[in-house]
C-alpha cells in the first residue's frame, strides 16, 4: 500500500475513534421506554443517562457500569422501595456513577458500594434503613466519593465507610447533608482521607460523627452537631465507645485531622478523643454550647 494511502487510513481511523469518544451518551427513560429502572440499567452503556419519572418503584437495583448517570425527578417524587430486601441499590465494581433525585427506603442497606470509585450521591433521601443509609466498602485507590446535599432520616447508620481497597489515598467529600434521628450520623472506619463540611447532624442517639483510623490530613469543618449522645468521637484503637460498643483496631492516624469552625450544641458529650499520648491533632475555633461536655485524650472530662 502506498505511503499516502497508509496515512489516509490512519487518519480515518483516528477520526472515527475521536468521534466515538466525543459522541454524547443516550438518554433512557423510565417508564416511557423501559418499564423498570433495572431494565434501563441493564441496557445502558458508559456515558448514558437514565431519567426516571415520578412514581413508586418497587425493585432492587444493581449497577456495574462505569460512567453512568441515574437521575430521578426529586426525592419527594421518585421513590425506590427495596421491598424489605437486603440492599435497595448495589454498586459493584463501578466508577464515575452519579445518582441524584431519589428517595430510597425499605431495605436493610439502601445504597451499598463495593470496590467502587468516584461515586456521586446528590439530592437524595435515605430513610429507615435497618443498617446503613449509604455504605461504602473496599473502595478502590484514589476515588473521590461525594455525598452532596442528601437527607438521612431514621437509619441505624446514616453513612458508613469501611476499609479502603489496598490502603490507597481514598478521598470522601461529605458536604451539605442533613442527618436527622439516625443512631449514628456518619461513621468513617479505616477511611484514608475525607472532608466532612457543612453538614447538619441532629438527634443521633449514639454518635453524630465517629472517626476510627484515618490519615492524610483529613478535615471536619463547619458542621453543626446537635442533641447527640456524643457529638464528635475520634478513636484509633480498640476501646469502648461512649455508648458501650467496641471500636475495632485498625491503624494509627498518620497526620492530624483538622477540626475547625464546628458547632456542638446540647450533646451528652461534645467531643471525645481516644488517641495515643502526644498524638498531634488540630482543633480550633469550634463552638461548644449548652450542656456539652468537652472530652479529652482519655475520654469525656
Amino acid at each position: 500500500m502506498p505511503l499516502r494511502e497508509i496515512k489516509q487510513a490512519l487518519w480515518l481511523g483516528f477520526l472515527c475513534a475521536a468521534l466515538s469518544v466525543a459522541a454524547p451518551g443516550s438518554v433512557l427513560k423510565v417508564p416511557d421506554e423501559y418499564s423498570t429502572i433495572q431494565q434501563a440499567i441493564d441496557s445502558a452503556e458508559a456515558g448514558d443517562e437514565i431519567l426516571v419519572a415520578p412514581g413508586l418503584y418497587q425493585e432492587t437495583l444493581t449497577i456495574a457500569t462505569d460512567d453512568l448517570r441515574l437521575s430521578g425527578s426529586g426525592a419527594g417524587k421518585t421513590i425506590v422501595d427495596g421491598m424489605g430486601r437486603q440492599v435497595a441499590l448495589r454498586l459493584y465494581d463501578a466508577a464515575r456513577v452519579r445518582i441524584a433525585g431519589f428517595a430510597f427506603r425499605n431495605a436493610s442497606v439502601l445504597v451499598y458500594g463495593y470496590h467502587t470509585s468516584d461515586i456521586i450521591l446528590a439530592h437524595n433521601e435515605f430513610q429507615g434503613a435497618i443498617l446503613n443509609g449509604v455504605w461504602f466498602d473496599q473502595s478502590r485507590r484514589r476515588p473521590a466519593h461525594q455525598l452532596i446535599s442528601n437527607r438521612f432520616l431514621n437509619n441505624q447508620w446514616g453513612v458508613y465507610s469501611l476499609a479502603d481497597w489496598g490502603g490507597g489515598e481514598v478521598f470522601y467529600a461529605i458536604t451539605g447533608n442533613e442527618f436527622v434521628s439516625n443512631r449514628y450520623g456518619i461513621w468513617l472506619d479505616s477511611t484514608a482521607k475525607f472532608r466532612v463540611d457543612g453538614n447538619l447532624i441532629l438527634s443521633s442517639e449514639g454518635i453524630g460523627l465517629l472517626i476510627n483510623w484515618n490519615n492524610l490530613g483529613s478535615a471536619v469543618l463547619r458542621n453543626v452537631i446537635v442533641n447527640c449522645g456524643v457529638g464528635l468521637y475520634i478513636v484509633e484503637q480498640d476501646d469502648e465507645f461512649p455508648d458501650a460498643q467496641t471500636a475495632p483496631r485498625r491503624h494509627s492516624v498518620a497526620r492530624p485531622t483538622k477540626i475547625y469552625h464546628n458547632t456542638l450544641d446540647q450533646n451528652g458529650i461534645a467531643l471525645s478523643l481516644k488517641l495515643p499520648e502526644g498524638f498531634p491533632y488540630d482543633i480550633a475555633n469550634n463552638i461548644v454550647t449548652v450542656h456539652g461536655v468537652l472530652g479529652s485524650k482519655e475520654g469525656a472530662a
